[in-house]
């Protein structure tokens, strides 16, 4: 599972830079009020891409780490709607399922869950209340702590997600977008 959620985010970078041309098969359901893990879930389309890789795909052999440690943000909702470059380069990200796949590791206890900047671990229940005050729909950003390596002799760049944090967004009173609140934090590759 942790190999999907890897694979995951780097389709994820990867698309914003050139689209796939690929036939999949999506499945393609609907959830009209069912309760998920304690939490309602109101007309969510749910499509569940699966996709094939093989070894090749990562590094089997010696490379350079650029980075032990890097930790950067990424938009993911775009906050304003004529940008159309951003507009673009997420038209291809389903946020919904995203949060999907990041709830279901929490749930089935896959993962911890921790509150953005602390050690301190969330019970499933803390992890429901904060799903009640905060809804999936106002994810908007992603932060990202991993490790950077590249392999010179294939000219290929890897990356480790260490961590994933969800970001919700903030508004003003006339709607717009004024900022993001860190949510819950996940640690993979553990």
């Amino acid at each position: 599972m942790q190999k999907f959620v890897l694979i995951f985010f780097l389709v994820f970078f990867l698309a914003c830079a050139e689209k796939e041309n690929s036939s999949t098969k999506v499945k393609t359901t609907e959830n009209n009020g069912v309760k998920n893990n304690g939490v309602e879930n109101k007309n969510v389309e749910e499509k569940v891409e699966k996709i094939n890789y093989t070894p090749e795909t990562f590094a089997t052999g010696e490379v350079a780490l650029l980075a032990k440690n890097i930790t950067y943000p990424v938009i993911i909702k775009n906050p304003d709607k004529a940008d159309q470059w951003t507009e673009e380069c997420l038209q291809e990200l389903d946020i919904q399922n995203l949060a999907k796949l990041f709830f279901d590791l929490i749930y089935s206890g896959k993962v911890k869950a921790f509150p953005y900047m602390s050690d301190q671990e969330m019970s499933i229940e803390e992890v429901k209340t904060f799903e009640k005050e905060h809804s999936r729909k106002r994810i908007a950003k992603v932060l990202f702590e991993e490790e950077w390596f590249f392999d010179q002799n294939n000219a290929r760049m890897y990356k480790k997600i260490k961590s994933i944090m969800l970001a919700y967004e903030l508004y003003y009173e006339t709607g717009e977008v004024k900022g993001y609140k860190a949510g819950i934090q996940i640690f993979l590759n553990h």
